[in-house]
């Protein structure tokens, strides 16, 4: 009976997962040959247990075969709601959180339904290390406030609070601030007589974000000396897969410093450990997005395309989600490295799992919508939104300017070439031409930016092609222009005509956000007139 408490106690207090989970598969198979009764009373409730235990880890670290465990837990009606519990977990996971809000729905209806108390009612911990993941602040904001009054009353979840604080803060772009909460949730992770309830669960996953922030900061080298005595204390503690956190965020620190070579070698072997485990999703994904960052630093275009593609498959269930914006932005360091297309997440979508339809295409506009929300500022909202509307019309990159007090400004630039002055003449003389009084009944149409208009191609002196497309959207029954985008070409006049609706929502969203002035569609051509007299004068 002391190996279930041990089991329990590896795996909530000494962050030793994998070592729990093979405790607990160890023990299920041994209780099998119990019969119920005699010495051991409730045979059948332990092995329960077990499985659940067994479950959450496999589902927390990313294994489907956690779903083997909630069938088995579907026939015990103390456990029906915790086998939809680890459903959920697992499609979080997978970075599929309409999946995970179908079994949350379902766990909400059984729990209704039970006669009597659940035996285990909480996964919160294991919600909040997949929101942060998949980069969903929505997500990690409801788990911190369930938090919050579990924090008051018991000193355990002191950690999780702080860490959930470091995960919301960074997801914001406040930095400091995030390393602040990390470094008071790894505070109470040290060993202290005085608090025997202190664990050490939350260190890992703290100290790898920690080093992330650092690493975001600039501050290479004390991220790469942070991770490196980290490491020596993880052996220590005999801590394995739960050092990954912590290596992944080492690499990049010496990605940063130039030592490219230890920094692939170490993420080669933090990727091979985590598919000989069998882990997938969003905890393979981070690894191999983390690759193809060091491969854009370094300029290994091969590379680029090789881990670029590992991380869109480990990340298809995310499409039209923060994930989704998170890849989207993968794709705009990459074509600043000169690889051209990566694969879109719609190229991986499948069915997987008990029949349940994964990553269908939402649309254009719902994925702009999260995307665009999942942005900290302006800018970042800026540099999203041109990132999307590239990869939706298969430009290399583009320019983004909008309208405002002294008229159109660029707002966002993936140059290639840079931006200048010949660029903005262009896209104002576009502006001007397409949204002309005569003109306003052709525009955010399919065709007219991208082919009908003479306005909207433009090569420079080297031969260089740009599209332009006028970024126009309805808002309160108004048409209204938020400005122009330039699409690179390179020397070919060929790119996709589609995304309209993208395009228009992305301007809505732009409006809303404050980030522009938009003008009414018939008065651009006039008001951009009045700004050029305004500037000569």
């Amino acid at each position: 009976m002391w190996l279930n408490p041990l089991c329990t106690y590896e795996a909530n207090c000494a962050a030793q997962q994998e070592r729990a989970r093979l405790r607990a598969v160890d023990l299920y198979a041994r209780l099998a040959n119990i019969p119920e009764g005699g010495e051991l009373r409730s045979v059948a409730a332990i092995r329960n247990a077990l499985a659940y235990c067994a479950g959450a880890i496999e589902a927390m670290l990313g294994l489907k075969s956690a779903m083997s465990w909630a069938d088995i837990l579907d026939k015990d009606p103390l456990q029906k709601v915790n086998a939809m519990h680890i459903r959920k977990i697992v499609r979080l996971q997978q970075g599929d959180p309409e999946g995970a809000e179908r079994f949350r729905k379902q766990a909400e209806v059984l729990a209704a339904q039970a006669s009597s108390r659940q035996m285990f009612t909480n996964t919160l911990t294991l919600e909040l290390s997949a929101y942060a993941l998949a980069n969903d602040l929505t997500g990690v904001k409801q788990v911190a406030a369930a938090i919050e009054p579990l924090a008051a009353r018991y000193p355990g979840w002191l950690p999780f609070r702080h860490i959930a604080e470091g995960h919301f803060q960074r997801l914001c772009g406040n930095r400091e601030a995030a390393l602040a909460a990390y470094d008071r949730c790894l505070a109470l992770n040290e060993r202290d007589l005085a608090e025997p309830w202190r664990s050490i669960a939350t260190w890992p996953r703290a100290m790898g974000c920690r080093i992330d922030v650092l690493v975001d900061l600039g501050r290479f080298a004390e991220a790469r000396s942070a991770g490196e005595r980290a490491l020596e204390r993880a052996s220590q503690l005999g801590l394995t897969v739960a050092t990954h956190d912590i290596a992944r965020a080492l690499a990049l620190a010496e990605a940063k410093l130039g030592d490219y070579t230890s920094a692939t070698a170490r993420l080669a072997q933090v990727i091979a450990e985590q598919k000989e485990l069998g882990v997938s999703g969003l905890i393979l994904g981070a690894s191999y997005e983390a690759r193809a960052r060091i491969a854009i630093w370094v300029g290994d275009t091969a590379a680029v395309e090789e881990y670029g593609r590992l991380t869109a498959q480990e990340y298809r269930h995310g499409r039209g989600s923060p994930l989704g914006a998170l890849y989207e932005r993968l794709m705009a360091d990459a074509r600043r490295a000169g690889v051209r297309v990566l694969p879109q997440l719609s190229e991986f979508e499948s069915t997987m799992m008990a029949g349940t339809r994964i990553g269908q295409r939402a649309p254009a506009a719902v994925n702009a919508d999260v995307a665009m929300r999942a942005a900290e500022n302006a800018t970042a909202r800026a540099a999203c939104a041109l990132a999307l509307i590239c990869s939706a019309r298969g430009a290399s990159g583009g320019h983004l300017y909008l309208l405002g007090e002294r008229g159109l400004m660029l707002a966002a630039s993936d140059p290639e070439p840079p931006a200048d002055a010949a660029l903005l003449e262009f896209a104002k003389a576009h502006l001007t031409h397409e949204l002309e009084p005569e003109m306003a009944t052709v525009v955010a149409t399919e065709t007219s930016a991208a082919q009908s208009s003479p306005s909207a191609v433009w090569t420079d002196s080297r031969g260089f092609v740009y599209r332009a497309v006028s970024i126009t959207c309805a808002v309160a029954g108004e048409e209204l222009c938020a400005g122009v985008v330039i699409l690179c070409v390179g020397h070919s006049r060929e790119l996709d005509t589609g995304a309209a609706e993208l395009v228009a929502s992305l301007g809505a969203l732009l409006v809303e956000a404050g980030d522009v002035q938009a003008w009414p569609a018939q008065e651009v051509a006039r008001r951009l007139a009045e700004r050029e007299t305004e500037a000569v004068r």
